[in-house]
C-alpha cells in the first residue's frame, strides 16, 4: 500500500477507535463515582507494565525482519504465548496482595478477568503484526476498529447496569475474543498458532533489548497513577490520568497513524539509502506544526473541553490541564525517536535512552506527589524537557543535525501555536460573550483558531502551504483558496517592488 494512502487509512482507523474510546468513556465518567474510576485506572496502570512485557515478543521484530516462513512465525507465537503466560502468572498471583493494599473489594476478580483476556490476544497481536508487516492497513483497521467498538459497547452497557469497575475488565475480556476471532477470519493460516521449539532465539534476542525499553516506558506511565493513588487517594489517581489524557489527546488525534507507518517508512527510506536526516527533521517540522497548536489550544480551552468531555464533576481537571499541556509540547519528537533508532540498528541505544529518562522522570513525579496532586503536574514540565535532551543526544548519534537544525525545522510550529490560539484567548477574556454551553463555547473558538493557524502558515512560508494549496478544488471560492491568492499577490507585488 502507497504510504501516503497507509497513513490515511491508519490515521482514520486511529480516529474512529479513539472517538468510541471517548464517547463510552465520557458516557462511563458522568455514571461512575471519580472512585470508581481511580480503582479502574490503578487496575489498567498494574496491567500495563505487564504487558509492556510482551514486548520482549515484539511485533516490531515480524516487521522489520528480511524474511519469514511459517516456522519463523510459530517460532514467534510460541515465544508471545511463553511470555503471557509468564506475565499472566505474576498478575495472577498478585492479585489478592494488590486488593489488600488498595483496600477495595473486588479488585482480584477485575484483574483475573484481564488474566483470562490477555491469554486470548496472543492470537490477534500474531495477526497483527503479519498484517503491518504486509501493509495490509486496512485489515489492521477493521482489527483495532473492532477491538475499540466491542469494548465501548460492553462498557456502557454494563455500567448503565450498575456495575462499577469490573466493567473494564469485561470489556477487555469481550474485545479480546471478539478481536482474535476476526483476525483468523482475516488471515486463515492456522498453521501459526502451532507451537514451534526451534528458532527462539532470534526474536528472544530482539525482544530482549525492545522489551526492556518498552517495559521502562510502561513502568513511567503506570508507577506515578500507582503512587498517587497509593500517596494521595484513588480519586486523585481518576484525576491525574484524566490531565494525562488530555493533554496525550492531541497526539492521538493528529499524530495517531504517525507511529504505525513511521517504522516502515523510515525501513524503506534507509533501504533506498535516502537522507534519514531530512526525513526525520521535515517529520518534525509537520509534527510541531500540528501538535504545538492543538496543545496550545487545550492551555487556552480546558474549561470547555473538560466540561464537554467528562462533565462538571471533573472541573478539577481543567486547573491542571494548561499546565499538562504546556509540558506536553516537549514530547513532539516521541513518535519517531522509536522508529529511527530502530531502523538505524541502535535497538540497544534505545534501551540505554529508556534506562535514563524513564526511571528518573518516574522517580520525579513520585517525589512531586507528596507535596500534592498539583506538585505532581507541576512535575511535568521538568519530565518534558529533560525526556527531550536525552533523546535528542541519542538521536543525533546516528542522524547528525545540529541545535539550530532542529530550530530552523521547529520555528513555524511555535509561531502557528501562538497564532492559533490567539482568538480562542480573547473569547475567554471576554467570557465568550455570555455563552455558557461549552460546547457552543468550543464551536466559537474553533473557526479563530483554524484562522489563525491558516494565517500563520501563509505567513511564515510553512511547507503545509504546499500541500494546501494541492488540495482538490483550492480554485474554488473558499476560505484557503481566497487566502492563497492574497499570498500570491503580495509576493509578485514584493518581488516587482523597486
Amino acid at each position: 500500500m502507497e504510504l501516503r494512502l497507509a497513513l490515511l487509512v491508519t490515521t482514520g482507523d486511529r480516529y474512529v477507535s479513539m472517538a468510541v474510546n471517548f464517547i463510552s468513556l465520557a458516557v462511563v465518567a458522568r455514571l461512575m463515582a471519580p472512585e470508581d474510576f481511580g480503582v479502574a485506572v490503578l487496575g489498567a496502570a498494574i496491567t500495563s507494565v505487564a504487558v509492556a512485557a510482551r514486548e520482549f515478543a515484539s511485533q516490531t521484530w515480524l516487521i522489520q525482519r528480511q524474511e519469514l516462513s511459517t516456522p519463523t512465525v510459530r517460532s514467534f507465537f510460541t515465544v508471545m504465548v511463553l511470555v503471557t503466560l509468564l506475565i499472566v502468572g505474576g498478575i495472577y498471583g498478585a492479585a489478592d496482595w494488590i486488593e489488600q493494599i488498595y483496600d477495595r473489594e473486588g479488585i482480584t476478580f477485575y484483574l483475573h478477568l484481564i488474566c483470562l483476556a490477555l491469554l486470548i490476544e496472543p492470537i490477534s497481536q500474531t495477526i497483527g503484526g503479519l498484517l503491518r508487516r504486509e501493509l495490509a492497513f486496512g485489515k489492521v483497521a477493521i482489527l483495532n476498529i473492532t477491538n475499540a467498538m466491542v469494548y465501548g459497547f460492553v462498557i456502557v452497557e454494563l455500567v448503565a447496569l450498575g456495575m462499577t469497575f469490573e466493567a473494564f475488565g469485561w470489556a477487555w475480556l469481550a474485545s479480546a475474543s471478539t478481536t482474535s476471532v476476526v483476525a483468523v477470519f482475516l488471515r486463515r493460516d492456522l498453521r501459526i498458532f502451532v507451537p514451534l521449539g526451534a528458532g527462539l532465539l532470534e526474536p528472544l534476542r530482539f525482544g530482549a533489548y525492545n522489551g526492556s525499553s518498552a517495559l521502562l516506558h510502561r513502568t513511567f506511565e503506570a508507577l506515578p497513577l500507582l503512587a498517587v493513588g497509593h500517596i494521595l487517594n484513588v480519586a486523585a489517581t481518576g484525576m491525574f490520568q484524566r490531565v494525562l489524557t488530555v493533554a496525550q489527546l492531541p497526539d492521538r488525534m493528529l499524530l495517531s497513524g504517525v507511529i504505525s507507518v513511521a517504522l516502515p517508512a523510515f525501513a524503506r527510506e534507509a533501504r533506498k539509502g535516502g537522507n534519514l536526516r531530512q526525513a526525520y527533521l521535515r517529520a518534525i517540522e509537520y509534527i510541531a506544526a500540528f501538535q504545538w497548536p492543538a496543545l496550545a489550544l487545550l492551555a487556552v480551552l480546558a474549561d470547555p473541553i473538560i466540561l464537554m468531555l467528562f462533565g462538571s464533576q471533573w472541573t478539577d481537571v481543567a486547573d491542571l490541564l494548561p499546565i499538562a499541556a504546556v509540558a506536553w509540547m516537549f514530547f513532539f519528537t516521541a513518535e519517531i525517536n522509536y522508529p529511527v533508532l530502530v531502523v538505524c540498528g541502535a535497538i540497544r541505544a534505545n534501551l540505554i535512552r529508556a534506562a535514563i529518562i524513564y526511571p528518573a522522570s518516574g522517580a520525579l513525579i513520585i517525589a512531586a506527589a507528596g507535596w500534592g496532586l498539583e506538585a505532581a503536574v507541576w512535575s511535568l514540565l521538568i519530565v518534558g524537557p529533560f525526556q527531550c535532551v536525552v533523546s535528542m543526544l541519542f538521536v543525533r548519534r546516528v542522524v547528525a543535525f545540529s541545535a539550530w537544525d532542529l530550530l530552523a525545522h521547529a520555528w513555524r510550529g511555535m509561531v502557528l501555536a501562538l497564532a492559533a490560539s490567539i482568538g480562542p484567548l480573547l473569547l475567554t477574556q471576554i467570557g465568550f460573550l455570555g455563552l455558557t454551553n461549552p460546547v457552543v463555547q468550543l464551536l466559537l473558538a474553533a473557526p479563530l483558531a483554524g484562522i489563525g493557524w491558516l494565517l500563520a502558515i501563509l505567513a511564515t512560508a510553512h511547507p503545509l502551504r504546499g500541500s494546501l494549496s494541492g488540495v482538490p478544488g483550492a480554485r474554488s471560492n473558499t476560505l484557503v483558496a481566497y487566502l492563497l491568492r492574497i499570498s500570491s499577490k503580495r509576493r509578485i507585488r514584493s518581488s516587482t517592488a523597486p
